[in-house]
């Protein structure tokens, strides 16, 4: 096989092509997304975290807090109740939080 065939040579030019280019655009691409993505996993957090402190805090019942845990086992979703002095009065899902210890 001779290494002067065009064919060869236009191989080489398209393998080249593609890593230098389609290779840190997919790079770009993937960080984009990935971007778009956790900012909107953060929106999400703090939609959730606000609607389950709201109901915490503008309910005369003392089980609202057993309530909210109870809906966060059932979604799934873990989180850690504090009251005003950063107590831990709840947790739902949270290993090595234990209720009655300090959030500093």
């Amino acid at each position: 096989m001779r290494w002067n065939r065009i064919s060869i040579k236009m191989g080489a030019s398209i393998i080249f092509l593609l890593l230098t280019i389609l290779l840190p655009l997919g790079f770009v691409i993937d960080q984009v997304v990935y971007g778009f993505y956790v900012d909107e996993e953060k929106q999400e957090m703090e939609k959730l975290s606000s609607r389950y402190a709201s109901a915490i805090a503008h309910s005369n019942n003392r089980m609202m807090v057993q309530m909210v845990t109870t809906m966060a086992d059932f979604s799934q979703i873990p989180l850690y109740v504090t009251d005003e002095e950063g107590q831990i009065i709840a947790n739902a899902g949270v290993p090595g939080i234990t209720v009655g210890s300090s959030i500093s």
